[in-house]
């Protein structure tokens, strides 16, 4: 299973051969023609939305994740997947911009901790994002 994120408004995922996973903490008002699942262990806690310092907000999300584990999010982050015959999975927020969201925070945290990159999907494409990684890290442009 690979891992993937991008923004509820992509509309490449109408198509896409991924399942969307929620990770934001509320759903979107407007119509999406795709089906998909959520998964409130990645939604940052109502508090932390508080908080005006990116790193802050970072260090603050990046230790709910510790506390969770990777070993719990990868099983649960698995059996999602499983249970949707082995598809890959596209987590799902609101911010048009990775590199200012938890998403691309989720990212960074998951690589370091399991070696597993996360590539970000362009807007209305399957395709990973160029220039920048979900990471929100800057590709080696040679």
């Amino acid at each position: 299973m690979k891992l993937y994120t991008s923004r509820w408004q992509n509309r490449a995922l109408e198509t896409a051969p991924f399942v969307a996973v929620g990770i934001s903490r509320g759903v979107p008002r407007f119509p999406v023609r795709y089906r998909y699942r959520r998964f409130p262990d990645l939604y940052p806690d109502g508090w932390m939305f508080g908080i005006e310092d990116g790193a802050r907000f970072e260090r603050a999300y990046t230790r709910k994740l510790d506390r969770i584990g990777a070993d719990r999010i990868g099983a649960a982050l698995k059996k999602i997947s499983d249970e949707e015959g082995g598809a890959d999975l596209c987590l799902l927020c609101y911010e048009k911009d990775p590199a200012e969201c938890h998403r691309s925070m989720f990212a960074r945290w998951w690589q370091t901790r399991t070696g597993q990159a996360v590539e970000e999907l362009t807007q209305n494409s399957v395709r990973p994002r160029k220039g920048r990684d979900a990471q929100g890290l800057q590709e080696p442009l040679f």
